[in-house]
């Protein structure tokens, strides 16, 4: 378990020297590094528990290095091994194909295919416990848990709401990765910045959003300088607090009523995050309607 660990850690810090490179490559100062390499959130679930997630944040920030580098066989092969680690990569190789290019994702496959070679031997059943996440798992979730919501009448007609809501967010979230896609990407910050977007999406709409996923945004969110990212790692403190509460903690006492945390968790993220698509969404307009020259 210790070497386990060690090797986080390692990968840890081999994201944080990615993220520096990244930070010179697109100007940004260098200060914004400690958002991840300083992030409780990231220190406690990788180099403390163990969680693999920065062997796959490590190739992805080094796939976007490479590729904002013009480097397009590599970064797909770095990018295929960041898939192999966690699904999440693949997100930013779906917005940012056209710079891949068909050879870099061709190299991704075969880099992938490479990895789960050892395990050819037991055919479809190596695919077994992505199937089960992605059709059973659901856990303290946000948009998710309010579409779900929402659904709550088909249970009366026997249909799983839970099912309703994964289909209905999954084609939602198709056709965010399809708009992303058409981004421009002229510059290592609008190709880091996609890649932000992919990632925060695929986070944001998951059924599943343990504290843990959100350290994939946190390098990537020190690239955009966005702060909601930020908070939102360290509001993630109340899923600990209802997770290993006692059940006082979880209704009002004396009421019996069920406490919902997420809100505390998740209300000033998504208010930030709205504050911030709209500075976003302002700047690009004004982009678009200054003159150009003749």
């Amino acid at each position: 378990m210790y070497a386990l660990k060690a090797m986080m850690a390692l990968f840890d810090l081999g994201a944080l020297g990615m993220l520096l490179a990244l930070l010179r490559l697109t100007g940004r100062p260098e200060v914004w590094a400690l958002a991840y390499g300083w992030c409780p959130l990231a220190l406690k679930e990788y180099a403390q528990t163990g969680h693999f997630d920065p062997v796959a944040t490590f190739f992805l920030l080094a796939s976007l290095y490479t590729l904002a580098r013009g480097r397009r066989a590599l970064a797909g092969i770095l990018a295929g091994f960041g898939i192999g680690a966690k699904l999440f990569p693949a997100v930013f190789v779906a917005v940012a194909w056209r710079r891949f290019g068909a050879r870099g994702i061709a190299l991704a496959a075969a880099a992938l295919a490479l990895l789960a070679w050892p395990y050819a031997g037991d055919g479809i059943r190596a695919f077994a416990g992505i199937g089960t996440y992605g059709m059973q798992w659901v856990g303290n979730a946000s948009v998710f848990a309010l579409v779900a919501w929402l659904f709550s009448p088909l249970g009366r007609l026997g249909l799983s709401t839970a099912m309703a809501a994964k289909v209905v967010l999954g084609a939602l979230g198709a056709a965010g990765l399809f708009a992303v896609s058409r981004r421009p990407e002229a510059t290592p910050a609008q190709l880091a910045d996609k890649a932000l977007v992919a990632v925060g999406m695929l986070f944001v709409l998951s059924p599943v959003q343990n504290p843990w996923y959100a350290g994939w945004l946190l390098p990537l969110a020190a690239l955009s300088g966005r702060i909601s990212w930020l908070v939102l790692s360290g509001t993630m403190v109340t899923y600990y607090a209802w997770f290993s509460a006692s059940s006082y903690w979880r209704v009002v006492p004396g009421l019996g009523l069920p406490v919902d945390l997420r809100w505390l968790e998740y209300a000033p993220f998504f208010a930030l995050l709205w504050l911030e698509s709209r500075s976003y969404s302002e700047e690009e307009s004004s982009r678009m309607d200054a003159p150009r020259p003749v």
